[in-house]
């Protein structure tokens, strides 16, 4: 089936892909994609409440960054305005604008492994209703260990959300099968990369400490922002490489993305926090 129009559109959630409206049972992906071969892409997840996405210039100047990063073809039409109608769109359709988490996935078509058919992007939105509850400081603090069966690289590619998720989506599972509610993975120098949703902040002996990009974290929203107005606020975050032993002498930790926000680590192994400093920050931050 193709694109439907709008007088249909009496169901549950509808997508965009490439500027159509489908529903969300249609399948609009083929067996030579790219983005199904080869994770060809990159992808965004944002919250946007009363209509408007929240930390939106962040989330497009890292989507573009990327974009030109994996070397797409990206025309001048294809531009933060075109993307942010789209996703206003799609949050209307759905009705969710209110409170929603988005996400939109860009990709390349088809085409062999050294030669897309088409480099230009392809692009999906998704908007699903958002409890604004979620976007909360935890109130039951998150118990988290280290998923130990990969190890990321600290490359040029390490840094964007691109779709090639492999070690998350395992770390995930692992953390699922362990009844925990995240997982941590290591990079290639056996140190904190990040979690599988989130990046990583600890307090230790009164030093507010994240890892450094080199590290093989994700370059995240939420972390960008945090850094941005505790430095107006004269708040001094120590960035240095994060060692498991570290978690073990941590007086808090707390792991931060763009629709969460922040959440509060209770437990690591047999180590647990408490959640003063991290509530503080939320509170004068985050609270909205």
């Amino acid at each position: 089936m193709g694109a439907i129009s709008r007088d249909r559109l009496i169901m549950s959630d509808v997508f965009i892909y490439n500027g159509n409206v489908f529903s969300e049972n249609e399948k609009i992906i083929g067996p030579s994609s790219r983005a199904l071969r080869y994770g060809d892409g990159l992808f965004e997840t944002m919250r946007m409440k009363q209509g408007r996405i929240s930390l939106a210039d962040l989330h497009f100047d890292r989507l573009f960054r990327g974009l030109n990063t994996l070397q797409f073809r990206v025309p001048a039409e294809f531009n933060r305005q075109f993307l942010h109608e789209q996703i206003d769109r799609c949050a209307a359709l759905n009705k969710v604008a209110d409170s929603a988490r988005i996400r939109l996935n860009v990709f390349r078509s088809s085409g062999s492994l050294q030669a897309p058919s088409d480099p230009s992007p392809h692009f999906i939105v998704e908007a699903h209703s958002l409890d604004p509850a979620y976007t909360e400081l935890n109130t039951d603090g998150w118990t988290i260990d280290i998923f130990p069966h990969a190890r990321k690289s600290c490359d040029l590619f390490s840094c964007l959300k691109h779709n090639n998720f492999q070690p998350y989506l395992m770390a995930a599972l692992f953390a699922k099968t362990h009844e925990l509610d995240d997982a941590l993975v290591l990079n290639q120098y056996e140190r904190i990369a990040d979690s599988t949703l989130a990046n990583i902040f600890i307090l230790k002996k009164a030093r507010l400490i994240t890892n450094l990009p080199d590290e093989g974290c994700v370059d995240g929203v939420m972390r960008k922002f945090l850094l941005e107005k505790m430095k107006e606020a004269k708040i001094e975050v120590f960035r240095q490489p994060i060692h498991v032993q570290d978690l073990l002498e941590a007086d808090e930790v707390f792991l931060t993305n763009a629709v969460a926000q922040m959440r509060w680590v209770k437990q690591f192994r047999k180590k647990t926090y408490p959640n003063d400093f991290a509530r503080e920050l939320f509170q004068r931050f985050l609270r909205s």
